[in-house]
């Protein structure tokens, strides 16, 4: 159970609203590791409090928007043990009252999360820059919080984010994760859209070097549009890591409102385990909006 109160506002312009979650889980299981053989409940509940200073500047045909925000949240209880759960905290997701983001468990003990916003936006209202930053800190450690998050930390990663729309042909966002000690890169994630007349390609840049991922690629994908039922698009991932190509795919297609048709041809250089390099060519049919059918490969 979920409450939101509506928020109310101080004379000096602070705007404030408080959350509580309830939850009641209950378990039984046979050979768990994690729950009881026998029937099992209990209740947790967390509160929240949130507060924000809003504060706008107009310049002609744009504005200015800079919020600070500060979050409370409580809860008596402890949060069961996950530590060996993956779980990523980011500008999108640390204000949220469920970021744990976990069925059975709430976030335990008391925590302050902080961050700042700030917002251009054009007089249609249309966001054409933004950037965000902020941080979670704690009165001790929760070592039973998901340790790939660093939310059980005192003090945890820093995140940031950069988003950059100026017109609807070009879209840049860049996400970025520091270490507590703002010494070390934990994440980086670039991408782009850029479209012009009938072609659109997508950039996307990862680097991940925290202790549970430890990844980097380059990925492209770019379409072309013969008009709007014919399509030309071309995939392709490069780990930056391992140095090699992981796949390319080449796909034309045919789309209206209630059928997709398309021929594709798949190049997989990925080698790991059992799997293999391999090529693939085949037809996919998918009809709006039952489902998908692909032909077997044709060599």
């Amino acid at each position: 159970m979920i409450y939101n109160s509506n928020s109310f506002y101080t004379n000096g312009g602070l705007e404030n609203n408080f959350n509580l979650i309830v939850k009641n889980v209950n378990s039984e299981s046979t050979n768990s590791s994690q729950y009881k053989e026998t029937f099992d409940s209990n209740i947790g509940a967390m509160t929240e409090f949130n507060s924000s200073y809003p504060l706008i500047k107009k310049n002609g045909d744009y504005q200015s928007l800079i919020i600070p925000k500060i979050s409370f949240r409580y809860n008596p209880s402890n949060t069961k043990n996950k530590k060996s759960e993956i779980r990523q905290i980011n500008n999108e997701n640390i204000f949220e009252l469920k970021r744990l983001a976990i069925s059975d468990t709430l976030e335990g003990g008391e925590s302050l999360t902080y961050g700042a916003t700030y917002l251009i936006n054009n007089n249609l209202d249309e966001e054409l820059l933004s950037l965000k930053v902020a941080n979670i800190i704690r009165n001790k450690k929760d070592e039973n919080l998901p340790s790939s998050s660093s939310l059980g930390q005192k003090t945890s990663n820093f995140v940031s984010s950069l988003g950059l729309s100026p017109n609807e042909n070009f879209k840049l966002n860049y996400e970025h994760s520091f270490d507590q000690n703002l010494s070390d890169t934990k994440h980086q994630l670039l991408s782009t859209d850029i479209i012009v007349n009938n072609f659109s390609t997508t950039f996307e840049y990862l680097n991940d070097s925290s202790d549970f991922s430890n990844e980097s690629f380059l990925y492209n994908k770019s379409t072309y549009s013969f008009n709007s039922n014919n399509q030309l698009i071309y995939e392709t991932r490069e780990n930056k890591k391992e140095k090699i190509t992981e796949f390319y795919n080449l796909i034309y297609q045919y789309k209206n409102d209630c059928l997709i048709a398309a021929v594709e041809y798949n190049k997989d250089y990925y080698s790991f385990g059992e799997l293999r390099p391999e090529e693939k060519l085949f037809f996919k049919l998918t009809i709006v909006p039952f489902g998908t059918t692909s032909s077997p490969s044709l060599y």
